[in-house]
């Protein structure tokens, strides 16, 4: 589609901001954010409210994707200003402020505009976007740890999405089912994933459903097959300049090598985790990574750095509201040997 829209131009003018709209779509699908945001900026000063939210909406997802999360709700709430008459504009602007809060880690914030936004998409007969806006609930289920609500919500979603949509689907679902230590189930769904990402033309889908898949391969001790899911997300996502997706890969890839005793190299590729995320806006993320980088130290043994970043981690989590996170930490915190203190890794 992008090969085709890229090159295409209406011979009639009153097409014109719909056919860029679309060629910016596809554009942002396929990884190539510069050329849609090229298109965007433009048709995002149309008079016309409803050209213009669409576009802002666009705009807002490719930062949401790129991690600047300020900006990206800037944009959304720029496109919701717009759309106050329009309630399928306003049900997409909705969506992506509820992705964003979702990223942040404020829950129960993202949880009330994922509603909005599916009354909304429903009072405009907007099957597709009402849908859409029941996955990003089940994302966020996934985060608070109600794997079987975020499956039962990702089960009614997959009837009504074609192929593109539902390649997303299915690596949430294998998200959710690893989580459930379902990893036969997991598996499957993740492997559909990748398929559907590769058929469809979505290399960062495709990168998602792979780093998951080898998370999955780890717990079932197939280390080398998930260091190489782990290289080919990397190869993805750094031509992408995805930082969040390449954050996420090398911190799978540093659980890989931790679990095949190799510390060491498990530390360096936790370092570079971290290090992906330098510039952008999301907390929640680097206090995840520092949680995952104090499981590597518990794995080894060394109880004072583990300590040193979940504590670190907790205040994160903390700061943002992302309390059932901060929970979790605190849990592991409490696991540790009393006699401990706090130390920083080098």
């Amino acid at each position: 589609m992008w090969e085709v829209l890229s090159s295409f131009a209406p011979s009639k003018p009153k097409y014109k901001h719909a056919v860029a709209l679309l060629r910016a779509r596809a554009a942002s699908l396929v990884g190539k954010y510069d050329d849609a945001w090229a298109v965007l900026e433009e048709i995002s000063k149309a008079e016309d409210l409803k050209l213009s939210s669409e576009a802002l909406v666009e705009m807002g997802r490719i930062k949401s994707k790129k991690g600047e999360l300020g900006a990206s709700s800037k944009y959304f709430s720029e496109a919701l200003g717009k759309a106050k008459e329009l309630p399928c504009e306003r049900a997409k602007a909705l969506r992506g402020l509820g992705v964003v809060e979702r990223k942040s880690g404020n829950y129960a914030k993202a949880e009330e505009l994922l509603q909005r936004s599916a009354l909304d998409a429903m009072a405009a007969m907007d099957q597709k976007g009402m849908l859409l806006a029941h996955l990003e609930l089940g994302n966020v289920y996934i985060d608070r740890g109600k794997y079987q609500e975020s499956i039962d919500h990702f089960s009614k979603c997959a009837a009504g999405f074609g192929p593109v949509d539902l390649a997303n689907v299915y690596a949430n679902m294998g998200i959710a089912n690893a989580f459930l230590n379902k990893l036969d189930e997991a598996r499957v769904h993740l492997q559909n994933a990748v398929r559907l990402a590769d058929e469809t033309g979505q290399p960062r889908v495709k990168a998602h459903a792979l780093n998951s898949l080898a998370e999955v391969m780890i717990r079932t001790g197939e280390i080398e097959q998930a260091r190489e899911n782990c290289f080919t997300a990397l190869d993805i996502v750094t031509e992408l300049g995805d930082k969040l997706a390449i954050s996420a890969a090398y911190s799978t890839l540093a659980v890989a090598e931790s679990a095949a005793g190799d510390f060491e190299a498990s530390k360096e590729h936790f370092a570079e985790s971290v290090k992906a995320l330098d510039g952008i806006e999301v907390p929640k993320s680097l206090g995840t990574r520092k949680m995952e980088f104090g499981m590597m130290y518990v794995r080894k043994g060394d109880f004072a750095l583990a300590r040193g970043l979940f504590e670190e981690s907790a205040i994160i989590f903390d700061r943002i509201g992302a309390t059932d996170l901060r929970d979790h930490v605190r849990t592991e915190i409490g696991r540790l040997p009393r006699d401990v203190r706090p130390g920083a890794p080098s």
